[in-house]
């Protein structure tokens, strides 16, 4: 899965503590969630929403109340029961539809897709289940673009080959009715070494910035190989949806028609390649991206291995014929996320070291630290599973954080790992 939980104990270059973790459930079971997935700040109702899945990914909310300082309430959404192996897969995923409602998805992994929709401004009203594909989905990921929603997910083609693509459906009216999924990444089996799965990492609308249109901007990663499903992965990929259109784009403007396939993907929408090799089986664990804030350009930050098996987080910057590439932070590899302040146009990358979250701030090309927090491992618990932005930055509250034991990730679905706000110091 991308973003596999990892134990560090590389200590920060530098401290500089200036925010904190508040607790908000001690009843996680672990979940691979992607990027901007957790939540989100509702501007009308002066709250942070956010969702977990708790035992048997059980899907659970919860909100903060900006003021009063408080949480409020978590509620049971949905009982599901999911205890088998595999079952981590199936985390939810939450945004806010155009009408203000909470909108939250998740997939039986490789079957079907569900959907639960709140009443607007609200976690606490009751959600409505429905089904809304049944087309082999994985790893949902929710887009806001203006008046629509896109939902990325990969396709379970065939796991003997193995073969996934990617694919999305649209809703022009707040998820209460779908249209037909949409095919946007297909190797068609092309990849004479297998890698034929379309891991999808992360994706944002971005608007018309004169050079580039409204687009959805989305990144993955190749996984599969010569030994099989999901033994390995490598390469960090990039292209934009344009929605003036509904055609892929390459970073430099190439039009790929509806559909991405495999000679162009990895002609023109590559930005890196490390191959996987027997020491490091997938040499990207995340790759997440932008734009530039002068130019509009892509910028697309990756966390993973050099061509040595050294863990790196790295920033390419589109210069409009190739990547200009920076390091940001050596002897790691836990990139968790990347926003745009929808307010500031500051750029954001989440990540952890050691036992120390840290957030960079994009300043005049350089990475800057912006925030710092010591991650509360407590008894048993010994790895982060996932650490989110929450979408909006509402009032303080930087991201959402959870932990769990490496060692029972993928067989205990009791419920006992506790999930967590990050929040800046006044």
């Amino acid at each position: 899965m991308i973003n596999e939980p990892v134990a560090y104990d590389k200590a920060p270059k530098e401290i500089h503590i200036n925010s904190n973790f508040r607790k908000v459930a001690q009843n996680a079971s672990y979940g691979c969630r992607r990027t901007k997935s957790a939540g989100y700040y509702d501007e009308t109702a002066d709250k942070t929403f956010y969702c977990w899945n708790g035992e048997g990914m059980d899907v659970w909310v919860g909100e903060f109340d900006h003021k009063t300082g408080q949480f409020g309430e978590n509620h049971l959404v949905v009982v599901n029961n999911m205890k088998t192996t595999w079952d981590y897969h199936n985390y939810p995923v939450m945004v806010q539809a155009p009408d203000g409602s909470p909108l939250i998805f998740y997939c039986r992994h490789g079957k079907e897709m569900y959907q639960l929709t709140g009443k607007p401004h609200s976690v606490s009203d009751g959600f409505e289940l429905k089904t809304i594909s049944t087309d082999l989905t994985c790893y949902p990921y929710a887009v806001i673009a203006q008046e629509d929603i896109y939902v990325f997910y990969s396709r379970n083609d065939d796991l003997s080959h193995p073969y996934r693509s990617l694919k999305y459906m649209k809703s022009g009216d707040s998820g209460k009715t779908w249209e037909p999924a949409v095919t946007v990444v297909d190797t068609q089996k092309a990849d004479p070494q297998c890698f034929d799965e379309v891991y999808m990492c992360d994706a944002c609308y971005l608007e018309n910035s004169g050079t580039y249109p409204d687009r959805i901007q989305f990144t993955w990663s190749m996984w599969g190989g010569p030994n099989g499903h999901a033994k390995q992965g490598q390469g960090a990929y990039i292209a934009y949806l344009s929605l003036e259109d509904l055609k892929v784009y390459s970073p430099a403007g190439k039009c790929m028609t509806e559909l991405l396939c495999y000679h162009d993907m990895v002609e023109h929408c590559q930005v890196s390649l490390v191959p996987a090799t027997a020491d490091v089986r997938h040499s990207v664990q995340l790759v997440a991206s932008s734009a530039l804030p002068e130019t509009g350009a892509p910028i697309a930050l990756v966390g993973g291995y050099d061509e040595t098996g050294a863990a790196q987080i790295t920033c390419y910057s589109f210069n409009g014929v190739s990547w200009d590439v920076t390091l940001v932070e050596d002897g790691v590899s836990s990139l968790h996320d990347f926003i745009c302040d929808s307010v500031s146009q500051d750029l954001s990358i989440a990540y952890f070291v050691g036992s120390y979250a840290v957030t960079r701030r994009y300043d005049g090309g350089k990475w800057t630290v912006d925030a710092m927090a010591e991650i509360p491992f407590e008894e048993k618990t010994d790895a982060v599973t996932y650490l989110n932005f929450i979408q909006g930055h509402g009032k303080g509250v930087i991201g959402f954080l959870a932990t769990v034991e490496l060692a029972q990730r993928n067989t205990n679905y009791e419920g006992i790992w506790p999930v967590y706000l990050w929040i800046q110091e006044p």
